[in-house]
Formats: C-alpha cells, structure tokens, sequence
C-alpha cells in the first residue's frame, strides 16, 4: 500500500542541544513497541534523489495551502525530519500530534511511538538522548503538522481552575487577557504573543482547536493557561513562568466587535470570571501570526457600549412584522442596520 501513494519527499534535519547522558535504549523495547526496519524514504524514494528542499528548523511543524511552500501540491507533500530529542529526567512522556488529513508516524531510535489512526498511550523513558525521526505523507489541500513530545501534565478541568489558582497565591491584583484563536497562520505553527502593559500583573488564557507553539514576549505573565496540549501545543517563555494546561476553550469570535460580552466560550457560557481573575482585555482571531494583546481593553465603557449595541439589535428583531410578505423586507433593512451597528 505504502508504494501506492504518489508523494514528493523531503527531508529536514532538526537542530536540538544534545545531553551526555545515556539512555537506557532497551525500555522501548521493554513496552512492547515495534522496532522498524525501515523508513518511509528509503521505501518511497530508494535512491534518495527526490529531495526538494531540506534545512535545519526548532520544530517539528509545517502548516499551508494549495502550492504555498516551494510550489509544492499539498496533495502530495512528504517530510521527514530526524534529530535529536534529550530526555532531562525519567518518566512517563505524552508524543502530541496535530495533523491533518494525513499519515504520520513517530520514532524514537527506531520505535514506533505514533502513528496515525492506532491507539495512543504515553511512552516510559530514561534519561538520556534519543534519535527521534518523524515521517510525515498529506493528502488534502491543506498540509498541517505539529509534533511534540512532552513529560505528562495533569490537564486541569474547568471546574477546578478556580482553586487551582487560589493555591498559587497570584498577587491580588491580578488580571487576565484572554485569547482565543482556531489555528497558527505561520509555517511552524507559531504565534507570537506580544503584551506590553506592565500596571498590573496579569496571566493569560491562551485557546486554540489547533496545536500552536505560543511564544510569549514583552512583559512575564505570572501564569500561562493553554489548551491543546494533546495536540501539541507547547508554550515559549521565560524560565520561572508558571504554566497550567487546561480544556478550556476559548471562541475565536471572542474579540469581534458585534459579541464582546466577556464571554470566553460561546459554546458552554463560560465567562472569565469563573476562573477568579477580572477579565482586562480579549484577543479573538481565527487565525494569526502575531497578536498584540490586549485588542479589546474590557472596562466599564467598552461593556457600556457593547450592551447597547445588543440592546439596539434586540429592539430592530422585535421590529419584525408577522405579515411575511413584510416580514422578509423588514429583515433585510434590519440585519443591514445591524451590521452598520457591529461596524462601528
């Protein structure tokens, strides 16, 4: 089956700082993995003459459209990056995968660790140094890919984020910009957070339904809350910044100026206040590169504002006439005024 699939491969060398310490290479074997003989590229391209491109990245991540990424048909992309990977201590770690219509599969010193569509399960490993390959075939117009191997968190619930942050004694004042996004519009899946206001200490609430590498600048926060850690989303920042992954989800509709209502989750109600911080602003896009926060300051005259403008839409519904013949012209002069209302 696997030589049925016509595909372009090409192979990218991962940079990563190697560790001197020895890992004890039988414990994959030990857990009953499969150890392959080979790699898709020698079973897909022999020779090894087809390679398009190659470089040396940070991530394992690719993410475009249509022929956007050297010309190439995402129908028929092919990667494989292969590198190093450091375990720093024993444990039990989690291979998080953000893929799209695809096959994928992830090796540690020639163990399979992943692959698409078979069950997935934690993987117990000692310290040391590991060669990690990631082979990666598309088969949509879109190519998306996000591949992380990370010690197991406990991922917090909802209803226990609360007292989760009562515990960590964040100062008093404490406020929190929320950001809710589907998905990174960057080649590596990244989004840069950028927060410049240092008058009050703060924590973010970052969301996504994709898997995005979230790199933090400007001002620490004192705590991260993320989401999609299962597929693969990591977090970029200062050493010492507090970090907690969580199932909230946060709407990209969250900053759109025709519903900025506080509310994180238009799906549950959700609204920041439950997590026992004051909401200080909100960030809501469907997809980005970068993100300035806050985009919308919540205070007393954006709420003002926007309950006024739902106030307005609420009156121009009730306007609707029972009559259909005048039912359907006064909805088009209705929604037209509403969306005049949502512009400004």
């Amino acid at each position: 089956m696997m030589q049925s699939i016509r595909k372009v491969l090409i192979f990218v060398i991962l940079s990563a700082t190697v560790c001197v310490a020895n890992a004890e290479k039988n414990i994959l074997e030990e857990q009953g993995l499969t150890k392959v003989d080979k790699t898709w590229g020698k079973v897909l391209n022999p020779k090894g003459n087809h390679v398009i491109f190659s470089e040396i990245v940070s991530t394992i991540a690719i993410n475009y459209a249509y022929k956007n990424f050297h010309n190439i048909d995402s129908y028929d992309f092919g990667a494989y990056w292969i590198g190093t990977f450091t375990v720093a201590k024993d444990g039990l770690y989690k291979v998080n995968v953000n893929e799209s219509w695809s096959i994928t599969r992830v090796l540690l010193d020639k163990y399979e660790v992943y692959k698409t569509n078979l069950q997935k399960r934690p993987v117990r490993l000692s310290k040391g140094t590991y060669t990690l390959e990631v082979e990666y075939l598309n088969n949509w117009h879109t190519t998306e890919l996000l591949v992380s191997v990370q010690p197991m968190v406990r991922v917090v619930q909802l209803e226990e984020i609360k007292s989760h942050l009562q515990s960590l004694n964040l100062p008093k004042e404490t406020v929190v910009y929320a950001v809710g996004v589907y998905e990174s519009k960057a080649k590596d899946n990244r989004i840069i957070v950028q927060v410049e206001d240092k008058s009050k200490p703060y924590a973010l609430l970052l969301s996504s339904y994709s898997g995005i590498t979230w790199d933090v600048k400007g001002n620490n926060p004192e705590l991260i809350i993320y989401n999609s850690s299962n597929k693969g989303s990591t977090i970029i920042a200062d050493k010492g910044v507090k970090t907690l992954a969580s199932t909230v989800r946060i709407s990209d509709g969250v900053g759109d100026k025709g519903d900025a209502k506080c509310t994180c989750d238009h799906v549950t109600g959700l609204r920041c206040s439950n997590i026992g911080l004051p909401l200080a602003g909100v960030n809501g896009k469907y997809a980005a590169d970068v993100l300035l926060i806050p985009d919308i300051v919540i205070n007393e005259q954006t709420l003002a504002k926007n309950k006024k403008r739902r106030e307005d839409v609420k009156k121009m519904r009730a306007s609707l006439t029972s009559k259909p013949w005048q039912k359907t012209r006064n909805a088009v002069k209705t929604w037209k005024k509403c969306a005049q209302i949502a512009q400004n």
